[in-house]
């Protein structure tokens, strides 16, 4: 997103330094708070997911209304935040209901992820 901001005239090229480093802060960030949220793996997926759908329509609205900047902030910091654990918890959720995963069965899920 950085990069797309700096092209499209939204931000300068240290602020796009600024939202990458603000992305990778934030991904920490979402990983050490879901350390500490106690519940089901499906619920915290379902909970992250909710949270992107929710920031992806305060984005669009945002967008809509030409904030430009604001959007490229709020975009990086919801994206690190709730992206952040949703890779490795694909993969426990599926042990999470009992399926044992297999060598192949790991490698495929690892594929579709890149793919998708």
């Amino acid at each position: 997103m950085p990069t797309y901001a700096v092209k499209s005239g939204a931000l300068h090229e240290k602020s796009a330094d600024l939202l990458v480093s603000i992305f990778w802060i934030m991904e920490l960030s979402g990983k050490i708070v879901l350390l500490f949220i106690k519940d089901t793996i499906p619920k915290k997926t379902y909970f992250l997911l909710k949270c992107l759908l929710i920031s992806g329509v305060i984005l669009v609205f945002l967008q809509f209304l030409e904030y430009s900047t604001v959007v490229c902030y709020f975009g990086v910091i919801s994206a690190g935040f709730f992206l952040s654990a949703l890779y490795a918890l694909f993969f426990t959720i599926a042990q999470s209901y009992g399926y044992k995963l297999t060598e192949s069965a790991t490698a495929n899920m690892t594929i579709c992820s890149v793919l998708a």
